[in-house]
């Protein structure tokens, strides 16, 4: 697959992307990949471990997913859920709150 086609994929899979309550649920699961920056990839990953401390909802899902796939993937779970939580935030100009209300 060449490299246009592989970013209108890419693209397509965004465009069907929804806003529901406050977090974006895409009709696709797409993962952390090694596209972009090594450097904020690895940032995300150190706060992500930061905020399993303070964030009760993410704890509980770091601790399911880690049970069953271990504890460096469920970490890159909890990356990728942070990143369309700032995301949504950025969207709503709003602040990011910790322990919002599971759904």
């Amino acid at each position: 697959m060449g490299q246009k086609n592989r970013i209108s994929s890419h693209w397509k899979r965004w465009q069907v992307c929804k806003k529901a309550s406050s977090i974006l649920v895409c009709s696709k699961n797409t993962p952390i990949d090694r596209q972009g920056s090594a450097y904020i990839r690895s940032l995300l990953v150190q706060v992500s471990w930061l905020v399993i401390e303070e964030d009760k909802v993410l704890r509980k899902s770091f601790e399911r997913i880690a049970l069953r796939r271990g504890k460096k993937r469920a970490i890159v779970a909890i990356a990728r859920k942070l990143i369309g939580r700032v995301r949504a935030c950025f969207c709503k100009k709003t602040l990011y709150e910790i322990n919002w209300e599971e759904e």
